[in-house]
């Protein structure tokens, strides 16, 4: 992201691959029209690549980029495909998650953040917020999750499980497995 611009902040996740990105403050569907302009080339764990679309890659202007990696018994990164039902897909963390961020990855939905801190009870998560949205806290009984000791499995059928859609996610622990205690 431009520190100085207005442009857009593109997302890469490994799941979707090299020829398609997202954008972080907008609820659009993955795209893959101009991603080689933004990424091209595959991240590995020392370096990632960026291309020359004006989004990355402007001559004296500064960037700033946030790069996530898994880290066992503390984060979760990957994807999961929605079935659309009330009893959705378990996603296994080999932990329990603090806080949870989800995207659906080809459909116009928004980002999606659910975490313990402001619903503790595992009795479906359901208050979340959109990163990509200036609303409040939004209690939606539709897209619920219960957060688990090693994971978190999907309850809604709206837009973090709709059926064989592909979704991405990045989950942080609340504490390492090992110290976990099943609710």
């Amino acid at each position: 992201k431009s520190r100085a611009g207005t442009s857009s902040w593109p997302v890469f996740h490994s799941d979707l691959g090299i020829g398609s990105y997202g954008q972080l403050e907008g609820n659009d569907a993955w795209d893959t029209a101009s991603a080689s302009l933004i990424y091209n080339t595959t991240p590995t764990s020392t370096v990632f690549g960026i291309g020359e679309g004006t989004w990355v890659n402007t001559a004296g202007a500064k960037y700033i980029a946030y790069c996530w990696s898994e880290v066992e018994g503390y984060s979760k990164i990957g994807s999961y495909t929605g079935n659309g039902s009330t009893n959705g897909a378990f996603v296994y963390c080999g932990f329990r998650p603090r806080w949870i961020m989800i995207k659906h990855s080809s459909g116009a939905y928004s980002w999606n953040i659910h975490d313990t801190a402001r619903n503790p009870e595992n009795d479906g998560n359901t208050a979340k917020l959109y990163p990509d949205l200036v609303n409040d806290e939004l209690d939606d009984s539709e897209g619920q999750l219960d957060i688990l000791s090693n994971g978190f499995k999907l309850r809604g059928n709206w837009n973090i499980n709709n059926v064989a859609a592909t979704y991405i996610f990045a989950a942080f622990a609340e504490v390492p497995f090992k110290y976990a205690n099943a609710r």
